[in-house]
């Protein structure tokens, strides 16, 4: 959502009939090059998409990652 495209979809799987969700379901995903979110948003993402649902984080967990992620960026130079 964050980059308006699936991150499961590539261009190679298309052509090739590649299912998303067989990608989903196997943690196969990227993200596009475009440096566009930082390296602890990426890593929450990933966190979020783990196959196995033990390893995920829960809501409240995302929240405290979220906000910490913030606070960082924001004592960040720019």
């Amino acid at each position: 959502m964050a980059y308006g495209t699936s991150p499961f979809e590539t261009t190679q799987q298309s052509e090739h009939g590649g299912s998303i969700a067989m990608a989903a379901m196997g943690g196969r995903f990227s993200f596009p090059d475009d440096g566009q979110y930082s390296e602890s948003f990426r890593e929450l993402v990933k966190a979020m998409v783990k196959v196995n649902p033990d390893e995920r984080p829960d809501i409240s967990q995302v929240r405290v990652l979220t906000v910490l992620m913030l606070v960082v960026l924001s004592l960040s130079p720019r």
